[in-house]
């Protein structure tokens, strides 16, 4: 069991590794088209096509989006390099007696071993959560646009306090804890947070009568108020009394709760594309979209707790010896978990989610919106310079919406 599971993470972290890879790859190349004028993308496309519209515009907001989206990328590729150098000190058995060898000198508060816990152990544990909370904190510098000296030494502040204070506290109370309730400790724990996010579900916001005011569907075009009339939002259409500079239509809430809720001032918008973000939201109430990804979220959260069980039952003990206890060996396999396996389990749910954003897309098509809604999912993406082309499998472990590139190419296939 051991060595399968060792494997297996193994497996895990190489594959992680080589789609980071890829994706820099990716965009290195398609960077290097868009220096020599180039539009790096199959001439067969609809994108392609809206590009060659004007493809200095293109051009130039692509540079810009792949240029922060490379620098973004290699920093995922450091931070995931580091968080599976800290695994290995674990995972590797030379590293580990290494690692329990400078736990044996005072490098916490920690003076002596606790019940069945070594100082070792507990040092260990305290060593491998503290290079993690380094290593976000050295990542989050890199990447922040700008720099506070003020929540710097906060957050130098806090990681002093975790690795003294903190950290040992932590393990000492769950070591208590599992020793008491052994695995009811842990489905407790998702008990407790299924209970902590279920009312942000249930409980739906009401509309802010200060911002919003219902709208008149007679507003709209004939197509559009049937569409509204047949998905019981006739009444549920609200617009901005003070309309912002961003122009956006959002689907409110689920069920009796569900609303409409339009941003900016649309009558200085195109009113073809403005009906076809509309469409796309309606799309949502019929898709049931929020309900089915709450389901779909609550799925993988009860894969978690059974990994989480598996590791505690199953696995712990096979890389427990004479210096890492049953207990220190679940610690840090759930560590492991908790920070390079588990967006693996959760691309389950962000594909789903981009699932449910392609079909709120076709139904925009079904009315004839196609052609409208690909227009202003383009003119976004190059207005924002947001990067239209990130690898299918890089964009499931980070994002919740598919690729621009792919929802034009499905509005369009």
């Amino acid at each position: 069991m051991k060595k399968i599971s060792k494997n297996f993470i193994y497996s895990v972290f190489i594959i992680t590794l080589l789609t980071i890879t890829y994706e820099i790859f990716s965009i290195s190349k398609f960077r290097y088209s868009l220096s020599k004028g180039e539009l790096g993308i199959a001439t067969n496309s609809n994108t392609y096509v809206y590009a060659s519209r004007n493809p200095e515009e293109f051009i130039i907001s692509q540079e810009a989006a792949s240029k922060s989206k490379i620098f973004t990328v290699t920093m995922d590729f450091v931070k995931h390099s580091v968080l599976v150098a800290i695994a290995l000190l674990f995972l590797d058995s030379n590293l580990q007696r290494m690692m329990l060898k400078l736990a044996e000198k005072r490098v916490t508060l920690v003076k002596s071993g606790f019940r069945d816990l070594k100082k070792p152990e507990i040092n260990f544990v305290c060593l491998l959560y503290s290079f993690y909370l380094i290593t976000i904190f050295v990542v989050g510098l890199l990447t922040a646009k700008s720099y506070a000296i003020e929540k710097i030494l906060k957050c130098f502040g806090f990681f002093v306090a975790f690795y003294l204070l903190l950290a040992p506290v932590l393990v000492f109370i769950t070591y208590i804890l599992l020793s008491k309730f052994h695995k009811k400790f842990i489905i407790a724990c998702f008990i407790a947070y299924a209970i902590k996010v279920l009312p942000d579900i249930l409980i739906q916001d009401k509309v802010d009568y200060t911002k919003m005011t219902k709208m008149d569907i007679n507003e709209f075009p004939e197509n559009i108020q049937e569409v509204l009339i047949k998905y019981d939002l006739q009444d549920r259409v609200y617009k901005e009394i003070f309309p912002g500079k961003e122009i956006n239509a959002a689907l409110i809430g689920y069920g009796d709760g569900k609303r409409m809720e339009i941003y900016g001032n649309y009558d200085e918008f195109d009113q073809e594309q403005l009906y076809s973000v509309f469409l796309h939201e309606v799309g949502h109430a019929k898709e049931n979209s929020l309900l089915r990804k709450t389901i779909i979220y609550f799925i993988v959260l009860v894969l978690e707790m059974l990994v989480f069980l598996f590791l505690y039952d199953r696995v712990s003990s096979k890389f427990s010896n004479q210096d890492i206890s049953y207990f220190t060996a679940f610690l840090v396999l759930a560590f492991i978990y908790r920070v390079l396996l588990r967006q693996w389990l959760f691309s389950i749910y962000k594909l789903g989610s981009q699932i449910s954003e392609i079909n709120s897309d076709l139904f925009a098509k079904q009315y004839g919106y196609d052609e409208y809604l690909a227009n202003t999912l383009y003119d976004i993406g190059i207005q924002s310079s947001d990067y239209l082309f990130p690898t299918v499998i890089y964009n499931s472990l980070r994002s919740g919406h598919p690729s621009l590139y792919s929802r034009i190419e499905y509005l369009n296939g």
